[in-house]
């Protein structure tokens, strides 16, 4: 039996749920790869095996023969993690992650996997493509998506003088479980680079959630077999990822896209993506369909056109009206941002509340306790309570961040005394149109 691990394993787990055409376009040619790339395992014969082992690479970066393969245009390493803004490994610079850096090393693996077919040079795209699946592969590994100082801090080893060596628990993958198919990220490799950018993000943040799980596991020295079925939700994801990236590619560089698969990606529910900033809150992430109220969830209402509660669309989520959210969403992906925006049935008090949708053509990283980013205002609408959503319309074209402000202003009484109130909004429907 073939002992796959790691990388390797991933990478086969990802071959695996390939369609059978793009298994068919490795060619026998790179059973002999092992002549060039030394670090694939003896056992690994076939074109596929070979394929999915070349996820190794990465960690080649100080044989001279395959560094050139672990750099950045710039002569730095690929980040083993998401990157910040700098391009360095995010949870280790201790910068905050950068979507818009990551989308922007994605599109260039993805462009040099992309080169090396168009040249039909598959040993080169192999090579390209195992960079492309490390890179993925790592990013949504638990141990990669925090600060390991931290975490050690957080949960301190509870054996007094010990000092755990915890690569063996944090990476015991393994392959029981069943592939998922491949997405098409994209028709175009920026719309995937940002595609596969959302879907790493969520991803990192359920990884984050089986740390906790594992340090317990370390620490009471549990078996490997516990450890790998912690893992097994992440090392499937990172699979798919992986498969979703290398379908993308082949599917673009051979022109073969079927139009129902184009047709689903011309539109984006925004609430689909995961968001880049959440201005600090009761709300920590998007929850279509509900708002929180006395620390529940509850189903999201809204003013119907005669005043009256009526529930949300399933496809609406509720921000705090004095808040902000903030989406990596390009630039030249998607030409318009549609949403209905209103202050939610629950909210029947005074409001001085303005909703505003926003654009940078850069990444905006502006914190701001008053909700203002130094952005373009694109949209805005006052928001009245009682009264339905208001529809608002902005051109995205050249944003590569989109914006989503509520702004709530002092008001007075009848007796000249200063009030505030902050009411939930919701905004239905919030939709990315394609260029």
């Amino acid at each position: 039996m073939k002992n796959w691990k790691s990388h390797a394993l991933i990478g086969m787990k990802a071959v695996e749920s390939l369609p059978g055409w793009e298994k068919e376009l490795l060619p026998s040619s790179l059973s002999g790869a092992r002549r060039i790339f030394s670090f694939i395992p003896e056992f690994a014969e076939t074109p596929p095996e070979i394929f999915g082992a070349m996820c190794l690479i990465m960690d080649q970066v100080y044989d001279s023969r395959y560094r050139q393969y672990c750099l950045l245009p710039d002569g730095r390493w690929i980040p083993h993690t998401v990157p910040d803004g700098q391009g360095c490994a995010a949870f280790q610079s201790g910068e905050s992650v950068s979507h818009a850096k990551c989308s922007e090393i994605l599109e260039y693996l993805l462009e040099r996997m992309s080169a090396s077919l168009e040249e039909a040079d598959m040993m080169e795209a192999a090579a390209r493509g195992g960079v492309l699946g490390h890179f993925l592969q790592d990013a949504v590994a638990p141990s990669h998506a925090v600060n390991m100082r931290q975490m050690r801090e957080l949960m301190p080893d509870p054996v007094a003088g010990r000092h755990l060596s915890l690569g063996k628990y944090f990476y015991a993958a393994c392959g029981r479980f069943e592939s998922v198919p491949p997405m098409l990220a994209g028709t175009t490799l920026r719309e995937a680079a940002c595609r596969l950018t959302w879907e790493i993000m969520k991803s990192v943040r359920r990884a984050r959630g089986k740390m906790i799980p594992l340090m317990e596991a370390a620490y009471e020295d549990a078996p490997v077999e516990k450890c790998e079925e912690i893992l097994i939700p992440q090392v499937r994801d990172a699979a798919w990822l992986t498969a979703s990236a290398w379908h993308t590619v082949f599917s673009i560089r051979k022109n073969c896209i079927p139009e129902a698969e184009k047709e689903k990606l011309k539109n984006q529910n925004l609430i689909e993506i995961e968001p880049c900033f959440l201005h600090p809150g009761k709300y920590t992430e998007l929850l279509p369909g509900k708002r929180i109220e006395s620390g529940y969830e509850t189903g999201l209402r809204i003013f119907a056109p005669d005043g009256s509660p009526a529930p949300a669309p399933v496809n609406s989520f509720a921000m705090a009206g004095h808040s902000a959210v903030k989406f990596h969403i390009g630039p030249g992906v998607y030409s318009r941002f549609d949403c209905l925006a209103g202050i939610t049935a629950d909210g029947q008090s005074p409001a001085n509340l303005v909703f505003s949708i926003e654009t940078d053509r850069e990444e905006n990283t502006v914190y701001s306790e008053d909700m203002n980013y130094g952005s373009e205002c694109v949209a805005s609408a006052r928001l009245i309570p009682g009264a339905p959503p208001v529809k608002l319309c902005a051109d995205v074209r050249e944003a590569k961040t989109l914006l989503l402000c509520a702004r709530s202003f002092p008001m007075e009484d009848g007796a000249g005394n200063s009030f505030f109130s902050i009411p939930d909004i919701i905004l239905c429907e919030p939709t990315l149109y394609g260029i």
